[in-house]
Parts: C-alpha cells; sequence; structure tokens
C-alpha cells in the first residue's frame, strides 16, 4: 500500500511539472466554427487540408447539430462521410522540437442518422514539406468504445506524443484525421470530429524528477507518521 501511495505521488509530481510549463500550439478553425456554412456539402474547411477523391465529403456542418448530431462545441462540427475513396483532413501545426510531450485534446462523435466508418483513425503525425506521413500517437476505430452506429454520441480523448529519441525531431507536425476505409458500395457513413487543442511541454529534467521523488518520499513518510 505504502509503495502504491509513493508511486502515485510520483506519477502526480512529474505530470504537475509537465503541465506548468505547457504551452498551447495555435490550430486554425480548431472548432470548425469559422464560415458559416449552414447544410452546405463539399465546402473547403478553412485552414485545413483535403486529402481525397472528389467523390468523398469532407465539410463543416451545422444543420441538425442537436438533432442526430452530438453538441460537442459550437454550433458547427467536422464530418468525414466515408463514399467510394478514403482520405484524410490534415493541418500542420510547426516544426517537431526534442525532448517534448505533445497533447492534442479532440472529441469524436458518431450521429443517430448514419453508421460510422469501417475504419477511422486520428492523431499527430510528422512529415516534411506539405504532407503528413509518418504515424505518432494515434487513436482509431477499436478506440472510439463510446461511439456507435446510427446513435447520437461523443467521446474525448487526450493523445499524448513524447518526442525524445524520435527521429522526427526537425519534420513538420501535423494534426491528421481521417476515414481508412472507403464505403463499398457507397452508402452514407460518416465519422464527426471537433474541439480539437494542441499543447507542448519540455520533458522534464533528471534532476526536476529527481525532487519530485525526494519530495514525495518525504511528504509521505510525514504522513504515515501521523
Amino acid at each position: 500500500m505504502f509503495r502504491h501511495q509513493i508511486l502515485v505521488a510520483i506519477f502526480g509530481f512529474v505530470l504537475t511539472i509537465a503541465s506548468a510549463n505547457a504551452a498551447t500550439i495555435p490550430i486554425t478553425n480548431a472548432g470548425f466554427q469559422d464560415d458559416d456554412v449552414g447544410t452546405s456539402w463539399g465546402t473547403d474547411v478553412t485552414g485545413w487540408t483535403d486529402e481525397g477523391g472528389s467523390d468523398r465529403s469532407i465539410t463543416q456542418y451545422a444543420d441538425s447539430v442537436g438533432t442526430d448530431i452530438p453538441v460537442i462545441e459550437g454550433d458547427q462540427v467536422l464530418i468525414l462521410d466515408a463514399r467510394a475513396t478514403s482520405g484524410a483532413i490534415y493541418q500542420s501545426v510547426g516544426t517537431i522540437a526534442a525532448n517534448t510531450i505533445y497533447t492534442l485534446d479532440i472529441t469524436a462523435g458518431s450521429r443517430s442518422a448514419t453508421p460510422l466508418p469501417a475504419t477511422f483513425e486520428f492523431g499527430l503525425y510528422s512529415g516534411s514539406g506539405a504532407t503528413p506521413v509518418t504515424a505518432l500517437g494515434l487513436r482509431d476505430q477499436t478506440d472510439t468504445t463510446g461511439l456507435a452506429n446510427n446513435t447520437q454520441a461523443s467521446q474525448e480523448f487526450s493523445i499524448v506524443w513524447d518526442s525524445t529519441g524520435s527521429a522526427s525531431v526537425g519534420d513538420d507536425l501535423f494534426v491528421r484525421m481521417a476515414v481508412t476505409t472507403p464505403a463499398s458500395p457507397p452508402p452514407t457513413r460518416q465519422v464527426i470530429f471537433d474541439d480539437l487543442s494542441l499543447t507542448s511541454a519540455p520533458v522534464p529534467e533528471p534532476t526536476s524528477v529527481m525532487l519530485c521523488l525526494v519530495g514525495a518520499l518525504g511528504l509521505l513518510l510525514i504522513r504515515r507518521r501521523k
């Protein structure tokens, strides 16, 4: 029991150090509220690049939010619509720094009128130039246990990736959401995303971690004596 308390305290101290030094990385149109698109499909999404065929829709969408689309943040969401081809939407958000912890917060959703795509993924990628290439920290359809076909629901995720020792340091960092399996035959299959935020924080130095260890142990010893 005492050992468990020490481990919990140490973990808490390390997280406190990291979060205290966290900096926000701007994501353009992170809540998909830019431009009032109403019920328009095939509209360019401000700040994002569309990756995929013209027969697969990606759009901001306002109609039916709160009816068969979950209310997440604001009155518009992003919908990836799997048709005859797969594809994605992505945005470059800067350069990957060494010894840095990146945390992407994102909400995924399903709607009551539509089944989910067979496979999809979302998270952080690296790349050189204008295109994401290598997955760094991901979630996919197997992680979205709070979502279901033809069900209005949403689920929050925090995707954490540590760049320490990574070959991707110095590459471009991307946020990307993708439908990886097209619908065949092509009925409507949709997944929703909204309310993104991204932070970075330096990995705690060994000296700081050691101070945390000593502090946590001291506090627990005092508490145990009482």
